[in-house]
């Protein structure tokens, strides 16, 4: 979803693509089958470990609708009961699992959360230029209610030089004359 303040973007910047713009343009699909995957999460339920997704990008990324990867791990979790499961986005696709996290919801453990970085829907578009809108993470509710797992989760993405810098340039843009803001 190409946030400005995401820390992933040193990623790509290690594998060689200089150009901020490859951030946005180029995901990698990480696959893997279902059967290892079953059995790292059975190694997980069975130690009492959480199995958190989206704590370093989105798991709901809109290629998600394509290559469905957090798809197939939901599938793959559903088969461990007992599983303890937090999930961490800010896309609308939560939804189409609904029905999965519900099932999950009633074998295990598990949390759905809406990350949320400000109300200020002027700054959230400069931050997050191409996530869903707070409003538009309306749908992702039904998922919550189904799965019994309601949460938001506020980040503060301040610490990162980007998010100072693009704070900055708003400030400027919002000075009125005479040396005043505007609200």
């Amino acid at each position: 979803m190409g946030c400005h303040y995401c820390y992933a973007r040193y990623t790509h910047e290690f594998l060689g693509h200089n150009d901020p713009a490859t951030f946005e343009r180029r995901v990698y699909v990480k696959r893997t089958d279902a059967g290892s995957l079953r059995r790292d999460l059975v190694r997980a339920s069975r130690s009492g470990l959480l199995v958190a997704l989206g704590t370093a990008t989105d798991p709901y990324q809109p290629v998600e609708g394509r290559f469905e990867v957090t798809r197939r791990l939901l599938e793959a979790a559903r088969e461990v009961p007992g599983l303890r499961l937090s999930i961490t986005t800010k896309s609308t696709l939560v939804s189409r699992d609904a029905h999965l996290l519900g099932e999950l919801a009633r074998r295990g453990e598990l949390s759905v959360n809406f990350s949320i970085v400000t109300l200020d829907g002027a700054l959230a578009r400069t931050l997050e230029p191409r996530a869903p809108q707070l409003l538009d993470r309306h749908p992702g509710r039904s998922a919550r209610a189904d799965a019994r797992a309601a949460r938001a989760t506020p980040r503060s993405p301040r610490r990162s030089w980007r998010v100072r810098t693009l704070l900055g340039r708003r400030a400027a843009r919002t000075r009125a004359p005479g040396g005043g803001t505007r609200p």
